[in-house]
């Protein structure tokens, strides 16, 4: 029945999402048997969420346009279903996608689409990653003074919500720094991006241990 299809999507989903990296053609393989079970018990959301597992298995080997067509699935069935968030989220992965080929700017324009969404919406994790991928693009251009605004601006963030990703944006201030030639400054914040890693790795065993 339906509830039992649904459930083997979910896994399917799931499983996909464990093998991206590892390997994008079995994982790809799992979002299109799940692809055919929806083609008896239609669920746009679940369908849409399949666009964006194509979308990414073709990025991480390479298929730009592959990826780009899927990713642009994605945002317009999100679109169409009023899901904003995964609006936002389909944007961003066309900006990473755009970043992987090259294309900064265009990879800049679907950042700041992305953050717009996630702006009006007050989702904060969505804005810190969208101010994060900013600065990297900043970065990459070399404009490494506006890289460091939106990378202070996530790190803002990510502080207030006490993220895992405080570090990540240590460290990338630590890099636009070394860059504009302030060593000091940048050893400064590479040792706090440190130290709060390794806070999370002894959090995460203490948490491990708690389990058992």
């Amino acid at each position: 029945g339906q509830e039992e299809a649904f459930q083997k999507v979910d896994s399917l989903i799931a499983l996909c999402r464990k093998n991206f990296f590892a390997d994008p053609e079995f994982a790809r393989s799992l979002a299109k048997e799940a692809d055919l079970i929806l083609k008896d018990y239609p669920e746009e959301k679940k369908i849409a969420s399949i666009q964006n597992l194509y979308g990414i298995t073709h990025d991480i080997q390479g298929n730009t346009d592959s990826s780009r067509h899927y990713f642009t699935r994605f945002y317009e069935r999100s679109l169409e279903l009023g899901d904003l968030v995964s609006a936002g989220n389909a944007l961003n992965n066309l900006g990473m996608s755009s970043w992987n080929s090259g294309r900064f700017d265009l990879a800049l324009e679907y950042f700041f689409s992305s953050l717009s969404i996630s702006d009006s919406l007050d989702d904060q994790p969505n804005k810190a990653k969208s101010y994060n991928n900013i600065g990297l693009i900043y970065q990459e251009l070399n404009d490494h003074p506006r890289s460091i605004e939106y990378h202070r601006k996530a790190l803002g963030i990510r502080e207030k919500l006490n993220s895992p990703d405080i570090s990540q944006s240590y460290n990338n201030i630590g890099i636009c720094l070394n860059h504009l030639g302030y060593p000091d400054s940048a050893l400064f914040y590479y040792q706090e991006g440190l130290e709060l890693m390794n806070d999370q790795e002894g959090k995460i065993k203490a948490d491990l241990l708690h389990n058992i």
